[in-house]
């Protein structure tokens, strides 16, 4: 018995995890799991992700694992209520849970989202910008996490005396007229990601300029949905990855026969701002606006600036004039970004030589590339990839 209490542990402890890795937030809740395990003696994991060669929860019979996390709506979840194991639920709140699965949720430790406190932090953020009307879009289903979103944004929203927050009408509404409907410029904001995705859809569909008269804030920062929409989407990110890590603590502390608090709460940690609530820039100048899109779309060519301000219809002197007015320095230093925001994403993002990204982002050699780049970030491209590559 160790001095805390604990029991000691006569072998590796297996453990089944049952998060999806398609989904930002569960991905990222994964990793502080993973985190802990590596720590904290290893452990023996087998995960139950759907996958063809994963277990499945429903087989999992007594004796097979010592300890399981999942979330509630991992399929075969309501299985776990048989077995005489530690449990740790990612409780997602969707209001239909079932009989077995409410008793499991009463036995088990809980990690829970705060979902006001993810409210109040895109009030806060909104408050923070130019816009002065405000709107929340829970998404397509009756989801009551959303709803406890959107509840305390309101309430933020209202209590700092900036009016009352329009709702989307439900399943079935019709959303463009809704977002028509809307006095503008409002900021939107939606439950999760994949909402904000449909507002910024819907936007473009009914002739509605995002930033511009339209704001749209995001949960979760997916960047598999934020950076690949057009324009990108602002979002909340959560708390996740420690939430993971606490709740593997507890899980390994339940392994060893210690009582837990058996409740491990999370909320928003931040915000990333993106192109979808930059009004202030938006109102600046449309034309600098554009300018910057078609440098963006085309960072892997060889641009001149002639070239941009043909493209937009203008003259170099105009456009140069523009730049200077709306603070965006000059047009050859927005084409320079652009070219480096492209060089470190494959730099991060895939195995590409040093050659091979100079070759494709448009510099006339590798040589004067890392040249270039050591002047501008202080360290090498190899250094660069090391300290920013995302590990498991």
């Amino acid at each position: 018995m160790a001095k805390n209490g604990a029991r000691l542990l006569a072998d590796h402890p297996r453990v089944v995890v049952a998060f999806s890795r398609a989904e930002k937030g569960m991905h990222e809740m994964r990793k502080g799991i993973l985190q802990y395990a590596r720590l904290h003696g290893q452990w023996n994991i087998r995960f139950a992700n759907g996958h063809q060669d994963d277990i499945r929860l429903s087989d999992i019979r007594k004796g097979d694992c010592d300890g399981v996390i999942a979330t509630t709506l991992s399929d075969g979840v309501e299985s776990l209520a048989g077995l005489d194991v530690p449990v740790v639920l990612h409780d997602r709140n969707s209001g239909d849970e079932s009989k077995a699965l409410s008793r499991l949720l009463r036995r088990s430790a809980r990690i829970v989202c705060d979902n006001a406190d993810v409210g109040r932090m895109a009030a806060d953020f909104y408050l923070s910008t130019p816009y002065e009307r405000f709107a929340f879009f829970p998404g397509t289903r009756n989801l009551r996490w959303a709803a406890e979103r959107g509840a305390a944004f309101a309430e933020r929203i209202a209590a700092c005396g900036r009016g009352e927050v329009e709702f989307f009408g439900g399943s079935g509404a019709d959303m463009e007229g809704w977002l028509r409907s809307l006095h503008k410029p409002t900021g939107v904001f939606a439950a999760w990601d994949g909402a904000a995705r449909l507002v910024v859809d819907a936007c473009r569909s009914a002739g509605i300029g995002v930033p511009e008269q339209v704001g749209v804030l995001g949960v979760d920062d997916d960047e598999d949905i934020c950076e690949f929409s057009v324009p990108s989407i602002s979002s909340v990110v959560l708390d996740v990855r420690r939430a993971g890590y606490v709740a593997a603590r507890d899980l390994d502390l339940q392994m060893r026969a210690v009582s837990t608090k058996h409740r491990i709460p999370y909320g928003a940690k931040s915000v990333v701002r993106r192109s979808s609530t930059a009004l202030e820039e938006s109102a600046a100048d449309s034309l600098v606006a554009r300018a910057l899109d078609f440098i963006a779309i085309n960072a892997g060519s060889v641009l001149s600036v002639p070239e941009v301000a043909d493209a937009l219809g203008v003259n170099r002197r105009l456009l140069e004039r523009r730049f200077a007015e709306a603070n965006r320095g000059t047009v050859f230093d927005a084409v320079r970004e652009a070219r480096f925001k492209r060089v470190t994403s494959l730099l991060v993002h895939t195995r590409r030589t040093t050659e091979e990204i100079a070759e494709e982002c448009g510099f006339s050699s590798a040589s004067y590339l890392i040249s270039l780049f050591r002047r501008r970030y202080g360290m090498t491209m190899g250094e660069y990839r090391a300290s920013n590559t995302a590990t498991e």
